[in-house]
Parts: C-alpha cells; sequence; structure tokens
C-alpha cells in the first residue's frame, strides 16, 4: 500500500475510463479525489495550436510528432526550432 501525504481536494482530467482505469479511478474518489473525464484526439489541428500559441506565447516552438513541421515558420509568429529524430535541445 502506497501512503501519499498530499492536501486534498485534487483534482485529475482523464480522458476515458477503460476497464483497467475504472477500479483506479474508483479508488480515487473513495480517497477523495475529485475526477473529471475530458475527451482527447491526441492530435491538435493547426487552429487549436495557434490558439495555444497565441495563448501562452512560447519563446520558441519545437514541432514534434508532425509531418509539417518544415510549415511552422510560415504559419507562427514566433522563432521555429526544429530538430532532427534524437537531436537534444537544452532548455
Amino acid at each position: 500500500m502506497i501512503s501519499l501525504d498530499i492536501d486534498l481536494p485534487i483534482l485529475i482530467y482523464y480522458e476515458s475510463i477503460k476497464p483497467y482505469v475504472k477500479d483506479f479511478v474508483d479508488y480515487l474518489e473513495h480517497r477523495g479525489f475529485k475526477m473529471y473525464t475530458i475527451h482527447t484526439s491526441g492530435h491538435a489541428d493547426i487552429t487549436a495550436l495557434k490558439r495555444m500559441v497565441d495563448a501562452i506565447k512560447p519563446k520558441n516552438i519545437v514541432p514534434i510528432h508532425t509531418f509539417a513541421g518544415a510549415r511552422y515558420k510560415d504559419i507562427f509568429n514566433r522563432p521555429v526550432k526544429e530538430l532532427a529524430d534524437g537531436e537534444v535541445m537544452e532548455i
């Protein structure tokens, strides 16, 4: 048994209840955690990415998991740093 020294309530957002997740969610709810179900597709379209960039105003954008990374310089009004597979960027 794991003992956690935390202040409740803690809000946890998760995508869906799969059979193997439901028992864990029930366990957390029983212990005072407030749970919220949300839906995510896992992929953002350009409109959603623009909204996010406008909201957080990052110093740099690093495209990942996209075939259109080279287009980001034309799409966003922020510096874009493309990395090769396996390349590391210190932040």
